[in-house]
């Protein structure tokens, strides 16, 4: 059975938060958009839904190729799925469920999921290969896209 938008919304950390958490996803997630931005082949939106077969999942972070905006056609759903969702391991959040909502983005044609973990400081990407890459210092490079990030620059 499907999960509502609200349930699949609190759960990827875009709804309710503790502040801390809160706190630590925005300081992330600017570091993080600032880091990618870096490669001009992409665009990042922050907390767009997409529905994809009737689902809506909405990531903190999705990165798309680049397009021109449109202004007057603005949409508040993406119909087709990025590249690279990024989301926040911070909270109440479990485990199990960043695990569903990136099997579920994977199995859809998302190429690579991030999942950041603020504490630790650390990022793992995910690959459909079941393969993973993660670090917590240095640079870590996504190799679907070649995207990079300074994991330093993230948490400083």
């Amino acid at each position: 059975m499907s999960t509502t938008v609200l349930e699949r919304t609190m759960r990827r950390g875009t709804g309710i938060a503790t502040s801390a958490s809160a706190f630590l996803q925005r300081l992330v997630q600017c570091r993080l958009a600032v880091e990618l931005s870096k490669d001009e082949r992409f665009d990042f939106l922050s907390n767009v839904a997409v529905c994809i077969d009737g689902e809506v999942q909405v990531p903190a972070l999705s990165v798309y190729p680049k397009r021109p905006v449109d202004f007057r056609r603005d949409m508040n759903r993406m119909a087709e799925m990025p590249k690279i969702t990024i989301d926040f391991f911070a909270g109440s959040r479990v485990m199990q469920d960043i695990i569903s909502d990136v099997d579920a983005d994977l199995a859809d044609g998302v190429k690579s999921c991030w999942v950041v973990y603020p504490a630790p400081r650390l990022v793992t990407i995910l690959l459909p290969d079941n393969n993973q890459v993660f670090a917590s210092k240095g640079m870590i490079t996504n190799p679907e896209t070649r995207l990079s990030a300074d994991i330093e620059a993230l948490f400083a």
